[in-house]
């Protein structure tokens, strides 16, 4: 009798462990969406949700230029509801983060047409903290200091690893840039900004 119990104990402990993990693995939110070629002149592809539901939480939007549709863009509509969220475009995952309180929170994670990764800080639904983007290889391409959507500082690196540039800016502009060449040696650059 206490083999039979046991056993029950056993399998059912496992079944609610396998559940769990189950229901804590599509804690997120999926939005699907597909790149098609355009059929419209002027315009190289448009986006198409995979499943109509997908609308309630994105928006998909043309810029006109001259009365002519010039490029089309994807975004999160506002006020979604708090969870993550994971973007594909054509099964690929572009968009990765959490909304929490109507805004994005924590680190966002993004991925362009070249497959390099951003990695984006959000604080109340705004940029704080260092952007950091990279190369398909994984080698840091970019770091963007910035706080509450302001950029700070700003060092752009060669695939290599060694510093490109490094922008300083107040008030929203750039006051100074500083080149390096490969090597690391600083070289002349425009500061007349």
């Amino acid at each position: 009798m206490l083999r039979k119990g046991f056993k029950y104990f056993v399998l059912k402990s496992s079944l609610l462990i396998l559940l769990s993990v189950s229901c804590v693995s599509q804690n997120y939110t999926k939005i699907h969406l597909i790149k098609d070629k355009s059929k419209g002149k002027g315009l190289e592809y448009t986006y198409k949700v995979k499943d109509s539901t997908d609308l309630n939480f994105i928006n998909i939007k043309y810029k006109e230029d001259m009365g002519r549709i010039s490029s089309v863009q994807y975004t999160l509509k506002e006020k979604l509801p708090d969870g993550r969220y994971k973007v594909y475009v054509n099964n690929r995952l572009v968009l990765n983060g959490i909304i929490k309180n109507n805004s994005k929170e924590g680190t966002w994670t993004s991925f362009n047409n070249l497959l390099e990764k951003q990695l984006t800080p959000y604080r109340n639904g705004k940029v704080h903290g260092v952007i950091k983007e990279f190369y398909k290889d994984g080698a840091i391409k970019r770091e963007t200091h910035v706080q509450a959507n302001k950029i700070i500082f700003r060092t752009t690196f060669y695939k290599k690893g060694k510093v490109k540039t490094q922008e300083q800016f107040k008030n929203g502009r750039c006051v100074e840039i500083r080149k390096f060449n490969t090597k690391g040696k600083r070289i002349k650059a425009n500061n007349g900004l």
